[in-house]
């Protein structure tokens, strides 16, 4: 195996390591817009938006390669999860007897994980719906053809971007209102 692989093999590991940090982050956003805080789910998308820019950057600088830049933004998401979400979850958790006595957070951790399996197999599939035209029109026309295709390209995650934040608004309104059994409720939601 050429080095140059051997590297990019590498990055990718410490990439999905990064993705399982913002991962675990997400099951406490879900938490937090249960009880209506998306204030908190919105700081850690800056910190972790800003820590790990900023580590990627700074170790990129430090040594040009990539295995250790994507190390630094591994590092800057993963300190965003132990300084800034995990203390938070247990302060609300803390507040929060009636939730608390009520979950076996363990088993509800495994549920959601076997429930969830299906929807990262379905987004690793759509990524890769999403990618491989790119690959495909950088293999055939270039680069530049590329890069025209990404500006239009990304012309619609504008619209991903808006029904993405209107859904992330209502998620925890509608997690309540399911939990009460509230159908009238819930469908007004919606």
């Amino acid at each position: 195996i050429r080095p140059r692989v051997v590297l990019m093999l590498i990055a990718l590991v410490i990439i999905a390591m990064a993705t399982s940090a913002e991962a675990t982050s997400l099951l406490m956003y879900g938490y937090f817009q249960i009880r209506l805080r998306l204030d908190l789910v919105s700081r850690s998308f800056l910190l972790r938006a800003g820590l790990g820019a900023a580590g990627f950057i700074g170790a990129l600088v430090a040594t040009g390669g990539l295995p250790e830049a994507c190390l630094g933004m591994l590092t800057g998401w993963v300190l965003v999860y132990l300084l800034h979400d995990a203390p938070l979850e247990r302060r609300l958790l803390r507040d929060d007897v009636a939730f608390a006595e009520r979950v076996d957070r363990s088993a509800t951790i495994a549920q959601l994980a076997r429930k969830a399996f299906p929807l990262g197999l379905d987004a690793g599939v759509g990524s890769l719906a999403n990618n491989v035209p790119r690959y495909s029109i950088q293999a055939q026309l270039g680069t530049a053809a590329l890069g025209t295709y990404a500006a239009l390209a990304y012309l619609g995650q504008v619209a991903t971007m808006l029904t993405g934040a209107m859904g992330d608004a209502l998620i925890g309104r509608l997690a309540i209102e399911a939990d009460r059994r509230d159908a009238q409720a819930f469908k007004r939601s919606m």
